[in-house]
């Protein structure tokens, strides 16, 4: 489950594992302009800074991921591509220039992060992958135009079922595409013996919503279509965990980072709020981990926590107002349930959760820094639609 339904709180949470609260990116000082954007906490390790004896490689393509809000710290060399609506590094271009660094990695230890942008909007996939999954009635979306675009996340024009099926097709069409184009990587990397000795992690920091709870896009809410995200870990081949497992309990985006240094036997010079998800393979822990989320967008601030079954949402400024879902019997989370009890149960896992995370880190609890970003930087946050 990501930390966070969009990008930059989310990324935070991966590079340190540590929640929103404590890592600090992405708080926004004012929700609708997104003036005063924050930065990470520089107290905390980001994981390249945690593995000093591995050369560091970064490549990203989203403005988020600006060295300004500290996502570069610790590389040795970070390549970062500001993306916007008129344009981004696709994705077999990225793939490209990731074996062109890679490969002059002949032998000693190395950290790469690689980053694809093209599951985003636009979604503009190849023309084959646009056909294969992007079919049908496009109606009024004109292939989803910056007009197009800018009605629907204002939400002065609401699509009709072909016009969403006809947008959910282009993501998957570019999911797919992504898809391909790390196969193509990882078969070079393994043709290059490099894939023998290597840990390969795939995820995303947030999913994507297509209207299914009344909001089209991310950054919104919390529920399973924006937060449950993949964690595909292939371990190097011969390594005695094998291949083809799949573990059902959950596990978060905080437990990538301790994960990465567990399995590279190397250690934080602190307790970190994740923890590595060895025991979960393993089966040595069977019990689902509590997902806390927070940090949403554009509407009222919220926080999320997901139990394995139950999940409720508490609005920061008026938590009587809190709902929840049992998602076993309802995984759509279309009725929220009545239960006032077990609501106010959960309300109280929420809250102690989030003392327990400031009580372990008060050493990193620290304030918030904005970010002044340059005109280019916010016209490109600007026009995805993250500020006004």
């Amino acid at each position: 489950y990501s930390a966070s339904p969009w990008t930059l709180p989310s990324f935070g949470s991966i590079l340190t594992g540590f929640s929103p609260s404590i890592h600090k990116a992405g708080k926004t000082r004012k929700r609708k302009t997104g003036e005063g954007l924050t930065s990470l906490n520089r107290k905390l390790l980001t994981i390249p800074e945690m593995l000093p004896e591995h050369r560091s490689y970064g490549l990203v393509n989203n403005t988020h991921l600006n060295p300004k809000f500290g996502m570069a710290d610790g590389y040795e060399e970070y390549i970062h591509n500001r993306a916007g609506y008129s344009g981004y590094v696709n994705a077999r271009k990225t793939a490209d220039r990731a074996w062109d660094m890679l490969s002059s990695q002949v032998d000693g230890k190395f950290f790469m992060l690689l980053h694809f942008f093209d599951p985003h909007v636009p979604y503009r996939p190849p023309k084959a992958f646009e056909r294969k999954h992007a079919a049908g009635d496009k109606g009024t979306i004109d292939n989803l135009s910056y007009q197009s675009f800018s009605a629907l996340h204002k939400y002065k024009y609401i699509p009709t079922g072909p016009e969403i099926a006809y947008l959910r097709g282009l993501y998957d069409g570019e999911v797919t595409y992504v898809d391909h184009q790390i196969g193509k990587l990882v078969a070079k990397i393994s043709k290059s013996e490099l894939l023998k000795n290597t840990w390969v992690i795939i995820t995303s920091d947030h999913g994507e919503e297509f209207y299914e709870h009344g909001y089209f896009e991310h950054g919104h809410t919390y529920t399973n279509e924006v937060t449950q995200v993949p964690f595909i870990l292939v371990p190097p081949k011969g390594h005695p965990l094998g291949k083809g497992q799949r573990v059902s309990t959950t596990s978060r985006h905080i437990d990538i980072a301790p994960t990465i240094l567990d399995l590279l036997d190397a250690t934080a010079p602190y307790p970190i709020e994740g923890k590595s998800v060895a025991s979960l393979i393993s089966g040595e822990e069977t019990k689902d981990r509590e997902c806390f989320m927070e940090y949403n967008l554009r509407v009222s601030q919220k926080r999320a926590l997901f139990d394995g079954k139950r999940k409720v949402i508490v609005p920061k400024k008026k938590p009587s107002r809190a709902w929840m879902f049992d998602l076993h019997t309802d995984p759509m989370e279309q009725q929220r349930l009545s239960k006032k009890k077990t609501l106010r149960k959960m309300k109280r896992r929420l809250t102690d959760y989030s003392a327990a995370i400031r009580a372990m880190t008060p050493a990193h609890d620290v304030e918030a820094k904005s970010v002044e970003l340059s005109e280019e930087e916010a016209e490109a946050l600007r026009s995805l639609g993250y500020i006004e």
